[in-house]
This record gives structure tokens, sequence and C-alpha cells, in this order.
């Protein structure tokens, strides 16, 4: 991020520039960059101004233009979340009426091709070689257990 230095600062600078000294050195003089001193010298010479350019970009963000698409948004997830808060409530009560859906999914892609075994052991294993595909599972979870499930 850029350092704004003070006006009294730059007018030293290039009191010391002008005196005859070089870039180089009063950047050092000043512990300053050469960088810093070269378009001092630069803002000044086009600009007729010790002032530092504005920092920062735009007044507005990316993200003004849907300035109101973004409120509604946000009104709508606050109307749904105050109305499953209400709906706890009876959830409640009945909650062995619940029925949660979960899906899972194992990519037997990732199956280890070598393992381990105990010293002077060999290791007997299967691996479902040549049949790399995505195993998924979806299951239908209640308070007491397991409802319906599907494996494909």
């Amino acid at each position: 991020m850029k350092q704004t230095f003070s006006i009294d600062l730059r007018k030293r600078v290039v009191d010391f520039v002008e005196q005859g000294n070089s870039r180089r050195s009063a950047a050092g003089h000043f512990s300053v960059s050469v960088s810093f001193v070269i378009d001092l010298l630069r803002h000044l010479k086009e600009n007729g101004s010790l002032e530092p350019l504005p920092c920062g970009g735009t007044k507005e963000g990316k993200l003004a233009p849907h300035h109101d698409t973004i409120l509604r948004r946000v009104g709508d997830v606050r109307k749904a979340r105050t109305a499953w808060v209400k709906r706890q409530r009876f959830m409640k009560k009945c909650i062995h009426q619940l029925v949660f859906i979960d899906e899972t999914s194992v990519n037997i892609k990732m199956t280890r091709l070598y393992g381990r075994a105990p010293t002077c052991e060999r290791l007997n294993a299967s691996t479902p070689f040549g049949h790399w595909k995505t195993e998924t599972f979806i299951a239908g979870l209640r308070c007491y257990g397991l409802g319906c499930s599907v494996g494909y």
C-alpha cells in the first residue's frame, strides 16, 4: 500500500535535490525510496504542485449496480430464516416424523493400490481394478434410525 508523505517532507526533498544533490542521495538522506523522489520531481514539473495524488480506487464498489438485487435477496433470506425458526417449535413436538435426506458418494479411483501388513505377512486384499466409477448412496435418516436407502 502506498504511503503518503507530508508536504513538509516533500518540500525538503525537492530543496535538497535543487541544491545540486542527486535523487539517489536525496532518497538515502530522507529514508525514502528512489522512485518516490523521481515521481515527486516529475509530478512537480508536470503539475507545479507537491500535493499527493488521491489514494484509493473508485468511490463505488463493484457491486454497486446490483445493490437493490442484493438487498432483496438478503430480505428473502431473512424472511425464510424467521419462518424456519418459527417452524422449529413445531418440529420439536413431532420430531419422530422428520426425515432428512442425505447423499454421499465415493469415487473408487481413490482406492489405494498398495497397502501395509505386519512384518513377514502378506497383505490379502482386492481392489476394483478396471471399474473406476463413483458409488453414490442416498438414505432417509430419522431420529430412530436409517429409513429407506438407495445405492447406485
